[in-house]
């Protein structure tokens, strides 16, 4: 679509997206939402310009830090300082640094 766009250079940047729209969605807090943002990111390689997790912290402005330790808030840490299974994602795939290993989809 944007190839054929009056701007066919313009960069894409996929920002604020998470494994759900929910700012309360428990499966933030679990290893399912891990595997959805490696996911993400291989299957955006080529698609997009960057890519930017919604947000970092469960403090967010509109619903508050939440009542509980894991609430289901989308960010990659919570508020008492737990790191969740997104952070680890993306954290390992910072450690791999820009070498791509495998060029060809898996069929899952």
């Amino acid at each position: 679509m944007v190839n054929e766009s009056p701007f066919p250079k313009a960069e894409i940047h996929l920002t604020e997206w998470s494994s759900s729209s929910s700012p309360r969605d428990f499966s933030h807090d679990y290893l399912p939402a891990a595997t959805f943002v490696v996911r993400t990111n291989l299957d955006s390689i080529g698609l997009v310009d960057s890519l930017s997790y919604w947000t970092f912290t469960d403090v967010f402005e509109e619903g508050g830090a939440g009542n509980t330790i894991f609430h289901g808030g989308f960010g990659l840490i919570n508020y008492q300082d737990i790191v969740k299974p997104t952070f680890h994602a993306c954290r390992f795939l910072h450690a791999l640094g820009d070498e791509l290993l495998l060029a060809k989809p898996v069929p899952w």
